[in-house]
């Protein structure tokens, strides 16, 4: 049957996906925004809204006593919590805003998990965590569900101090509490200011002849990137699954940022070598690969596009 969900954070870019997914497989979105509300440069929120099975609200901590009566009434059967503070670097200082990224992780989840006891409610949490809690590793790791968080800044420590919370919950209350470990992921509705936007910028300056280099940061760093709605897909497909377990969703290899940018160059036919040069000296850091044997083992997800793709779509 079709979702009716709640979406807390559903004008973001993951959220924005997953809120037209439900809507245009029939389902009832009622969906939680910042302050920026519903608003992307694709026109998604308003095409839903024609649709009139969406209900808008602004700002989660103003209403709870709303998602409470969904609850009571059992007119859901999904929450999904998608809501992030994190910026572009430059914009966040991630060590000095504790209690924000508390509010938004912890807190949000910790109230919603009281309702769902209160009633004794089958419907099922969903939290979209982040791969960032395992920056602590100091050498390369493989990431599945049972890893040991090692968070190293604010926003990994609110992400896995969120997901041991909804562990012990779950196994304390048998409530459905997931929690959905997300590797990075792309597409054009990405915040300007990414990682993505630096490549797409640095890549047209190479097309339109204005430079014959690439400058990035750390073009060497190996990173563990999807298309967003691959990402997408698979959150959507936990709150189709019978199990209660967590997800590692991620693409299941790895590229370094320079890779990336010589194979885009490749696809739009620019065959000769293009100088990758580093801002800064080069960091090295562990690479973070997901493991996502559990997900196509259980749920047959598995990702479907080509990320060099998504950035060929962005350019």
């Amino acid at each position: 049957m079709p979702d009716n969900a709640v979406i807390v954070g559903a004008g973001g870019q993951d959220g924005s996906f997953l809120l037209e997914k439900i809507l245009n497989l029939g389902g009832m979105v009622h969906a939680v925004t910042g302050g920026s509300g519903l608003q992307n440069k694709c026109n998604i929120i308003e095409k839903s809204l024609e649709k009139k099975k969406l209900k808008v609200l602004h700002n989660i901590f103003r209403n709870y006593e709303y998602i409470e009566g969904l609850i009571k009434e059992k007119s859901i059967n999904t929450i999904f919590h998608l809501a992030s503070v994190e910026k572009p670097s430059g914009e966040l200082d991630r060590f000095t805003n504790n209690q924000v990224q508390k509010d938004i992780n912890l807190d949000v989840s910790h109230n919603i998990v009281t309702l769902l006891q209160k009633y004794d409610s089958g419907v099922r949490y969903i939290f979209a965590s982040s791969s960032k809690m395992y920056e602590g590793y100091e050498n390369d790791v493989c990431i599945d569900e049972s890893t040991e968080l090692k968070p190293v800044d604010e926003y990994g420590f609110a992400k896995a101090s969120t997901v041991e919370y909804l562990r012990n919950a779950r196994n304390q209350y048998g409530l459905n509490l997931q929690t959905a470990i997300l590797f990075n992921h792309d597409s054009n509705r990405r915040k300007k200011g990414y990682l993505i936007w630096d490549i797409v910028d640095q890549i047209r300056k190479v097309l339109e002849k204005k430079q014959n280099f690439i400058e990035l940061n750390q073009p060497n760093k190996f990173i563990d990137i999807s298309d967003a709605r691959d990402i997408i897909d698979g959150i959507y497909l936990m709150s189709q699954g019978e199990s209660q377990f967590d997800y590692v969703i991620g693409q299941g290899n790895v590229k370094t940022v320079g890779e990336i940018c010589a194979q885009v160059l490749d696809g739009f036919g620019v065959n000769r070598e293009i100088p990758i040069i580093s801002k800064e000296t080069n960091i090295v850091t562990p690479v973070l690969k997901s493991n996502i044997t559990r997900i196509k083992n259980e749920l047959k997800w598995f990702p479907k596009r080509d990320y060099i793709k998504t950035v060929h779509e962005m350019i």
